[in-house]
């Protein structure tokens, strides 16, 4: 009975020193406090609530990195990191540095789609056709060597199928381009640049020459003025 009251006592002068701060459910402190807290009351007692105390922060941390992969926000996750890296507990920390490093694998992930898709520069033009096989003499090679036939499409690595489009030579082959608003198809379309054309570049009639599989869609299609176009690759 002695030993439950020295241990209620000591508990008792624990928490006024440590005041209201130190409080378990007390959210906003208890990164800061933990380490003070923990030390202290293991000097007591290997009693329950410090198991539990320990277990609710790594629940917190856990909490904090689901949330920086959620809003894909490396700031939070360093912040996170920080308090990790402050834990003196190394059971505690090796977990969290490991559950961080998981988070900081995918968040870099989602960082590089976002960034897939960010436009480096955005034109505003008008968009032609052309078709592989023409009245012109076009005979289904493309500048860049490639044979098209009646392929509007090629398989790129990194952004799938996409269209085929002629483009000048500031645009290396390979160089991806989104057309925002091209009102013939009424959605985003994706192309690559794999041809050159004579009309074709900054400061000519028009920006871009979209690839159709016939003349007559190439001549439905027209020419689509003040296109919005963005280039979010310059070159393979």
């Amino acid at each position: 009975m002695k030993k439950v009251s020295l241990f209620f006592i000591l508990v008792g002068i624990l928490f006024s020193s440590l005041g209201s701060k130190v409080y378990i459910d007390d959210e906003i402190n208890k990164e800061e406090k933990i380490n003070t807290f923990v030390d202290t009351f293991l000097n007591i007692s290997n009693d329950i609530s410090v198991v539990a105390y320990r277990n609710k922060l790594v629940l917190s941390i856990e909490d904090s990195l689901s949330e920086s992969l959620k809003k894909v926000d490396r700031s939070l996750l360093d912040s996170t990191l920080k308090v990790i890296n402050e834990i003196e507990y190394s059971d505690i920390k090796e977990l969290l540095i490991e559950k961080a490093k998981i988070v900081s694998d995918e968040l870099t992930k989602k960082e590089e789609e976002i960034l897939k898709y960010t436009a480096k520069e955005t034109l505003v033009g008008n968009v032609s056709a052309f078709t592989a096989y023409c009245s012109d003499g076009c005979n289904g090679y493309t500048a860049s060597g490639r044979y098209i036939g009646n392929n509007i499409y090629y398989n790129d690595k990194d952004y799938g199928k996409v269209r085929i489009v002629a483009g000048d030579k500031s645009y290396p082959f390979g160089t991806i381009v989104r057309f925002n608003n091209l009102n013939y198809y009424g959605e985003k379309v994706y192309a690559i640049v794999l041809d050159r054309g004579g009309a074709v570049g900054k400061n000519r009639k028009v920006l871009f020459d979209l690839l159709f599989s016939t003349e007559k869609n190439a001549n439905d299609f027209g020419i689509q003025r003040k296109v919005s176009c963005d280039i979010l690759r310059i070159g393979y």
